[in-house]
């Protein structure tokens, strides 16, 4: 499987993501009830969705630690973050949001699908390489 060593622009992206996803969680987490009857969005798709961004936030701190990484991992964040945008415009439609609520959804939209650009840009000024296996030896 190919790795790649995380140029230092692709860990400063990934930590902007993660600080980002971390507000927004602990946005959502903390003022669930409040931000559901503000927002006209549901309590259980703030919720659920606050919990992802904290174990996502984790992922991309852990990936911007600047070792080898699957490349396949970081093309997901990539495929993962212009999901979320879709996923954004989906709870639109489905929920009916008020005009706050849709201006929440565009502004995580269009800041997940700037991130994936970073992100790409980002993946592609990073270097291949074997990668390491567990006990640090250079894998094949």
């Amino acid at each position: 499987m190919k790795h790649l060593l995380p140029s230092k622009f692709l860990q400063r992206v990934l930590l902007a993501d993660a600080l980002v996803s971390m507000l927004v969680a602990a946005l959502q987490l903390g003022l669930t009830r409040s931000l559901a009857g503000l927002l006209g969005l549901s309590h259980d798709v703030l919720f659920e969705s606050g919990v992802f961004l904290v174990g996502y936030a984790l992922l991309l701190v852990w990936l911007a630690r600047g070792k080898p990484v699957p490349s396949l991992l970081l093309w997901g964040l990539v495929i993962g973050n212009a999901g979320w945008a879709l996923g954004c415009v989906a709870v639109g439609v489905a929920d009916q949001p008020g005009v706050l609520g849709v201006a929440f959804l565009l502004a995580q939209a269009l800041t997940v699908l700037v991130f994936a650009g970073l992100e790409f840009a980002g993946i592609r000024a990073s270097t291949v390489t074997g990668g390491v296996n567990a006990t640090g030896a250079a894998l094949r």
